[in-house]
């Protein structure tokens, strides 16, 4: 193995700022790429990179009208207003066969112009994640993760659900979607283990714990959440599994402005499914997993905290495929028991989308993005409620040299909270942005395997 350091490494490193994340868009990874690192065991790489992304553009804020009753609550984003956007980030990675690390660090802040009824100020955004999978012994494996967030802008919380029946980050996320100043700190730590038990069957196991604290004001609105799954997966045939899978989750919200007393959230989900993969070519590939099942939820409704518990179906699903030399298309389903982040007082039955498309076109790198949201509160709730969510997204770069590359990019986000549930008077029920952003993205090498 060769490694190549870049003379800037250092440089990089001392001006990495540390309140950044680096939002834009990436390509989906193509299918053939994964198989081939899952089923090489012999390969041994390393890389680290910096980027650092500097934007500029315009928000339109569109919240149907909706009145500041409170002076003292929490800014809301309510006028259009240019921007400008700083992200940066490392990224480490490093597979020594079996062995697999991976450490990131990104950040960013966004200012905007123009008069505003309420001075909300710069936003900024920090995130890291520290992830392990390593071999104990001929059979066994062990994964570990570590995910940090800060973040000054809430965010409706569809894409973030209390219980990890939808995991947070499959959807497509970034600074556009910030709709008050409010500052929150999220926490995520997962543990897993697998066993192999003859040629065909193994068992695997996983422990999560999961945590947000809003901080400022009269704000609330923590949740927390402790979450675990034991499995059985059967290899029918080289490419195809069969799967079935126990998930119990313990978990606690509160009203995000307000006050009030934490409410319990505790699910219990039942589910079957399989899982495909299949060369198409010697460059092209294709994956395919699916679950479904059952979620029994026990939750407590209305003002009164009246419990209850209620059945809904849950499930999920995934594709992968590789559908040209460059192009690959991704998209994931998922349907689970989740809490808005406490802006309603209710326990939903939430279901997720999400579709992302890349490639290229001449010296033109594409990448799409979509996902949508919604849910309605269970049968048996003292208050009906629901909500949609969407987001897009679409980007364009080109090289203007080996390392620098121009960039545009636009995002659309909404989200509507209908029914009798009640809402934070501080916080729009409905609401709608869009963004267009342009400028320049530096990705600088610092270490990479030959």
């Amino acid at each position: 193995m060769r490694t190549r350091f870049a003379s800037l490494g250092l440089a990089a490193v001392l001006l990495l700022p540390l309140s950044a994340a680096a939002q834009v868009l990436t390509r989906p990874e193509r299918a053939a790429e994964v198989i081939s690192r899952n089923t090489d065991e012999t390969r041994s790489t390393q890389s680290l990179a910096f980027s650092l992304d500097l934007l500029g553009g315009y928000d339109s804020n569109d919240s149907e009208e909706f009145q500041i009753v409170n002076p003292d609550a929490p800014p809301v984003f309510l006028e259009s207003s240019s921007s400008a956007t700083v992200n940066a980030g490392l990224a480490y990675s490093r597979v020594d066969r079996t062995r697999v690390l991976g450490v990131t660090v990104n950040g960013g802040t966004s200012y905007y112009g123009g008069g505003t009824i309420q001075d909300t100020g710069p936003s900024r955004n920090f995130n890291g994640a520290l992830t392990w999978t390593t071999p104990l012994g001929s059979a066994t494996r062990f994964s570990a993760s570590q995910r940090f967030l800060y973040d000054s802008l809430y965010s409706f919380g569809a894409f973030e659900p209390l219980e990890n029946d939808i995991p947070a980050g499959e959807l497509p996320g970034s600074t556009a979607q910030g709709v008050a100043a409010l500052d929150s700190f999220a926490t995520d730590t997962q543990l897993g283990l697998e066993q192999r038990m003859g040629r065909r069957n193994s068992l695997n196991g996983s422990a999560t714990y999961s945590r947000r604290n809003y901080t400022g004001g009269e704000a609330t609105g923590d949740t927390s959440s402790t979450s675990g799954n034991v499995g059985w997966s059967r290899q029918l045939q080289r490419t195809t599994s069969l799967n079935v899978t126990y998930g119990y989750s313990n978990g606690e919200y509160a009203p995000l402005v307000g006050g009030g007393t934490n409410r319990p959230l505790v699910g219990h989900a039942i589910q079957g499914g399989m899982s495909f993969s299949k060369r198409l070519s010697p460059r092209k590939a294709a994956q395919f997993s699916f679950t479904f099942g059952a979620t029994r939820t026990d939750a407590v409704t209305g003002d009164a905290e009246v419990s209850y518990a209620f059945w809904a179906p849950s499930g999920s699903g995934q594709v992968r495929v590789d559908i040209g030399r460059s192009w690959a298309l991704s998209g994931n389903y998922s349907q689970g028991i989740t809490a808005l982040s406490g802006l309603t007082l209710e326990a939903y039955n939430s279901r997720t989308l999400g579709v992302s498309l890349g490639g290229s076109v001449g010296r033109v790198s594409l990448a799409f993005s979509g996902g949508l949201a919604g849910g309605a509160t269970g049968v048996g709730a003292l208050e009906s409620s629901e909500y949609t969510s969407y987001t897009g997204g679409m980007q364009a770069s080109m090289p203007l040299g080996k390392n620098l590359s121009t960039l545009v990019e636009y995002t659309y986000y909404s989200y509507d909270v209908s029914g009798s549930a009640e809402l934070p008077s501080s916080l729009p029920p409905a609401y709608q942005r869009n963004t267009i952003r342009a400028g320049l993205s530096l990705r600088l090498p610092i270490i990479e395997t030959r």
